[in-house]
């Protein structure tokens, strides 16, 4: 006889879940200075208590997958302020404007916990995120690529007190920080790496027009973010890769950028979450573009009215 499982719970339920409370203390102004400028300007602070994440228990609880539970608070501190000005000189009207914000986001409490773990890439070799007391949520999380291995010679000279801290690394090899300075490589050398949430957001607005002629250009951005850009990885096989994967090392290319190509990863290159699958996600994009010019001999004969 064998028996087959239809159905089985993979997480368990959790009966004391709760909404997430939110408290928010608010200080702005609004002004007028000269009828012309405007200012608007918004100080804030967000307590977030109770946060609904991942709680982490061990293998042995028999679940595959991780439970829900309000176990961490957080705080959103930040600023916001919006400047406008407008003005007309006989047909001419010109309409500026711009607005900036800045937020931080720290976690405060977790509980019993010490830290909270999230998010991987495929065949990873630790989570990418990591979730601790004083630090954003979810801020990426691993190792430090500080450079290639370019010869044999450097390695052996990547030592502490006469020991090689990466004895196992070849030519073409990434350089791993000593994070903890203790002369090895390790899961304990992992370490922040970014935040994922811009600091900075803006926008700018440029409207004028002339008699029949409109123009509006729209602008928007972020700043003070990392992006993570997993198509990076060179190691998987029967996959596409970017363009990029022609500049990997090799001993006739000794690229400081991409390290060797290698199907089983040694050294962990591509398998490790670290700094070089990760760019500055800092940006600034035109959402609209618009230019407009008024017939008046066609708003005539089509009976429109400005």
């Amino acid at each position: 006889d064998q028996l087959n499982i239809g159905y089985a719970p993979t997480r368990p339920s959790n009966p004391d879940l709760k909404w997430e409370a939110l408290k928010t203390t608010d200080v702005g102004f609004d002004a007028v200075i000269f009828h012309d400028f405007n200012v608007t300007f918004d100080l804030y602070n967000k307590k977030t208590t109770g946060m609904l994440m991942l709680l982490q228990i061990p293998y042995y609880a028999g679940y595959t997958n991780q439970p829900y539970a309000n176990v961490g608070d957080m705080v959103n501190k930040g600023v916001e302020l919006e400047l406008g000005w407008r003005k007309t000189i006989g047909d001419f009207h010109l309409d500026l404007s711009g607005n900036i914000s800045y937020n931080k986001n720290e976690v405060t409490y977790l509980g019993q916990t010490a830290y909270l773990d999230a998010g991987s890439f495929q065949a990873s070799s630790y989570p990418l995120q990591r979730t601790q007391v004083g630090h954003p949520a979810f801020e990426f999380y691993g190792f430090k690529e500080i450079g290639v291995f370019q010869n044999q010679a450097q390695i052996n000279a990547y030592q502490k007190n006469g020991t090689p801290i990466q004895p196992n690394a070849k030519p073409g090899d990434f350089i791993w920080q000593d994070t903890n300075g203790d002369g090895k490589i390790d899961q304990s050398d992992r370490t922040f790496l970014g935040d994922y949430l811009p600091k900075w957001i803006y926008g700018i607005t440029f409207n004028p027009s002339y008699k029949n002629f409109d123009l509006k250009i729209f602008g928007q951005g972020a700043w003070g973010n990392k992006v993570f850009e997993g198509y990076r990885r060179l190691d998987v096989q029967k996959a596409n890769y970017p363009i990029e994967a022609l500049n990997a090392w090799t001993p006739s290319n000794p690229s400081s950028t991409y390290p060797r190509l290698s199907d089983n990863d040694p050294n962990g290159n591509f398998k490790n979450p670290s700094n070089f699958y990760l760019h500055n996600g800092g940006y600034f994009r035109i959402r609209q573009l618009r230019s407009v010019i008024m017939y008046q001999k066609l708003v005539a004969h089509a009976d429109i009215k400005p």
